[in-house]
């Protein structure tokens, strides 16, 4: 709507500025020991109780337990894929779709980012309620096919139908990641955690430049629209993929 109404200009500016609300909010915080004395003692007990558990994961090495470890490595895939696949599509072939083929205008297109993200707010509040929860990684898989399907059916319906399709995937999108990292903490030895959660970035942030720039050689010879279920397919064929694994389904 900003920038509908004023220029590209003004929205840097007004995002620019939340940023600076961002950092002075990081530095306003301080950190606060609400830890009581009996609580730990507690903690001390359990931490000496779980002691030889930990020894024995340090044994363990980072690449040891990417080679061996079936389940991590489907999860590495779904995230890389996932990064692969959607990337490119929200960031070059979305607005060339609501430009192009839907006739929309800014408005449109910032109708259907509000839409996405009240979706993944959503999600993420919703989210929080499933921890107790089992088999995370069943919800984690079925969530994935469900956004499949909505990025699938993106180009259907014009912007207003565009909007729906994304909220539906914005929400399933903030469960998916919530779950994702929920089994992440469940099931990587503490000493390896930094170094899985690296590679996990890096394999879906760093499919973005990749996917960018393939989404937009693609947009110019086949149209955008194409580009959403074939997209979708892939994912979810990846996902599928992610049901053959028992340890996954069931943790």
């Amino acid at each position: 709507m900003v920038v509908a109404a004023f220029t590209a200009g003004t929205g840097l500016v007004i995002d620019a500025a939340t940023f600076v609300v961002s950092a002075v909010s990081l530095a306003m915080m301080r950190a606060a020991s609400l830890i009581t004395p009996s609580k730990r003692e507690e903690e001390v007990d359990a931490e000496t109780s779980s002691a030889s558990a930990e020894e024995q994961d340090a044994q363990v090495s980072f690449g040891h337990f990417l080679r061996t470890s079936w389940l991590i490595q489907a999860i590495l895939l779904i995230a890389t894929v996932g990064g692969f696949c959607w990337g490119g599509l929200l960031e070059v072939a979305l607005p060339a779709l609501v430009h192009g083929p839907m006739h929309g205008s800014a408005s449109g297109y910032g109708a259907i980012l509000a839409a996405c993200t009240g979706g993944a707010l959503a999600g993420s509040i919703f989210a929080g309620m499933l921890g107790k929860l089992k088999h995370k990684g069943l919800i984690m898989l079925l969530d994935g096919l469900l956004m499949a399907v909505s990025m699938a059916l993106v180009p259907v319906g014009g912007v207003f139908g565009a909007m729906v399709w994304m909220l539906i995937a914005g929400a399933v999108n903030s469960i998916t990641n919530v779950q994702l990292f929920t089994i992440i903490q469940l099931i990587v030895p503490r000493h390896l955690l930094g170094r899985v959660m690296g590679v996990l970035m890096f394999g879906s942030f760093g499919m973005y430049p990749i996917s960018a720039a393939l989404v937009g050689v693609l947009s110019n010879h086949f149209g955008p629209a194409i580009l959403f279920p074939c997209s979708a397919l892939l994912f979810g064929l990846v996902v599928l993929l992610g049901f053959t694994q028992k340890a996954l389904r069931e943790i």
